[in-house]
């Protein structure tokens, strides 16, 4: 649950270019209009006019605007579980992440009392719509891409590949054959590469220590996560990290 939510900043900008950027805080980027690329941590989206994107702490953000845009900017510090909240690009189909936004941003602009306050609050529920949102998506996966989609968005969750086969309608055997024809590797295999692509990232741009980037990239210990990124590197995370450090 959340415990505490902090308002930090609102922001609304039109058609520009975004540098690099690594928060502490939560960033909820809401495309108004116009359409362009947003990456997130190693992924790369397609946005256009109704979406948004989640940006959690410590991931690297940077959006590319192809064409007129305009965009509001929520953000916010949040004593949460890491799990809950996912980076990623979203749809805001009922309009409800827009309307939040809206709400936050009359407040912003009054002056009333308790102003603060109320910032305070907006930006949870702005939290839990985000999670009902993206709890509506696994429900509407049912397809081999919506299933990769799904993977590349919340690689972090403990996913079972026995309730991804579920959503398609498959047995577990078929999915993996399904999968595997279409990727090239089997899904299991898929989700870990996903996780050790995020962990090195987080290894080379932060300072995270080993245990909180093993539970934020979804392994299940730090000696899990340690002996299956010396299979994937050729070293420990310690030593891939003095191996940059040093270079």
């Amino acid at each position: 649950m959340v415990i505490f939510s902090e308002f930090l900043n609102l922001i609304i900008r039109a058609n520009h270019f975004n540098r690099s950027t690594m928060l502490k805080s939560y960033k909820i980027i809401y495309y108004k209009s116009g359409s362009g690329q947003a990456m997130i941590g190693s992924s790369v989206f397609r946005f256009t006019e109704g979406m948004f994107a989640v940006v959690a702490p410590n991931e690297i953000f940077e959006d590319i605007v192809t064409s007129q845009t305009e965009e509001v900017i929520c953000e916010f510090i949040a004593d949460i579980d890491i799990k809950k909240i996912h980076s990623g690009l979203y749809s805001d189909n009922d309009k409800s992440i827009e309307k939040q936004f809206e709400k936050i941003q009359r407040e912003y602009r009054s002056e009333e009392s308790y102003r603060d306050e109320f910032l305070d609050l907006f930006s949870t529920e702005l939290y839990y719509l985000i999670i009902r949102n993206s709890n509506k998506y696994l429900e509407k996966t049912n397809t081999i891409q919506d299933i990769v989609r799904y993977i590349d968005e919340y690689f972090y969750d403990d996913i079972k590949i026995e309730s991804l086969a579920k959503k398609t309608g498959y047995t577990c055997r078929h999915f993996r054959s399904l999968f595997t024809e279409k990727m090239g590797i089997p899904p299991s295999e898929y989700l870990l590469n996903k996780r050790l692509e995020s962990s090195r990232n987080l290894l080379l741009a932060t300072s995270q220590n080993i245990v909180e980037i093993s539970q934020s990239c979804g392994f299940s210990s730090a000696s899990q996560f340690a002996m299956l990124f010396k299979r994937y590197a050729g070293m420990t995370p310690s030593e891939f990290r003095n191996s940059i450090v040093t270079a």
